[in-house]
């Protein structure tokens, strides 16, 4: 008989002792994270901003940027010219009631003994009537206008941002202050509508300023996306970084 012999060289005897090992473990349920970087801006939980609700030309700021303010604080005082007037008016409207009221108790007198009828005694009580209105609306519209050139604090915390100064012109609507008030910081955003449906109120949140790592969750997600920029506002509560300044 034929016997063959084939020799092997070391690469493959190599080859034929190598063996695949392999590893079995049971199959555990996990979680799959999605992470996406964003950005944001530091706001405080609690803002006012203040604006002056009648033209004219600021006589006093009491207050500066970064000062801390009570409510009700005055820390501006604005000259409308409708202060004085107004005042002149409620006095006018005062004297008119008092005239009123005096010729009242005097008609009053003379309808109980008869000496008039019932229709002219009406017409004195709606006339002291219409006085008496005249002059609520003439001390509203005093107070309004001393509110007006009287800026006050509407909440109490850190002024944020001072846009006057002293014999500055300033108009109707126009920002004059912002306050934020105290609490926990936190951060408003923008989410695409993709974003949004993957996004849930309560979800975890890292948040990262130069470095340093702040956690958070969301608490707000608007379902109307914004006009100019189509995209859906969201906010985040932070569980620190009171330093964080607002704006950043």
């Amino acid at each position: 008989g034929v016997c063959a012999v084939r020799l092997l060289n070391r690469e493959e005897e190599t080859a034929v002792n190598a063996r695949t090992v392999v590893e079995t473990v049971k199959p555990e349920t996990g979680t799959i994270a999605l992470y996406t970087d964003l950005i944001g801006t530091v706001e405080p939980e609690q803002v006012a901003r203040v604006y002056a609700e009648a033209s004219g030309t600021v006589t006093e700021v009491l207050a500066s940027a970064r000062d801390t303010v009570s409510v009700g604080q005055l820390i501006c005082t604005v000259d409308t010219k409708q202060v004085e007037s107004a005042k002149n008016e409620m006095d006018s409207a005062q004297v008119t009631y008092r005239e009123a009221q005096t010729t009242l108790g005097r008609i009053t007198v003379l309808y109980q003994a008869g000496s008039i009828s019932a229709q002219e005694y009406e017409g004195y009580v709606n006339t002291a009537r219409k006085a008496e209105i005249a002059l609520q609306q003439a001390q509203e519209n005093y107070e309004r206008q001393v509110s007006y050139s009287s800026i006050t604090s509407p909440i109490g915390g850190k002024l944020e941002k001072c846009d006057i100064e002293a014999l500055d012109r300033v108009s109707a609507g126009e920002q004059l202050f912002v306050v934020s008030g105290e609490g926990q910081r936190q951060i408003s955003f923008s989410l695409t509508d993709n974003l949004r449906s993957h996004v849930n109120l309560g979800d975890s949140v890292t948040a990262e300023k130069n470095g340093d790592l702040y956690q958070g969750i969301i608490v707000e997600k608007s379902e109307m996306a914004d006009e100019e920029t189509g995209l859906y506002k969201a906010k985040i509560q932070l569980e620190s970084g009171q330093e964080l300044p607002t704006g950043a």
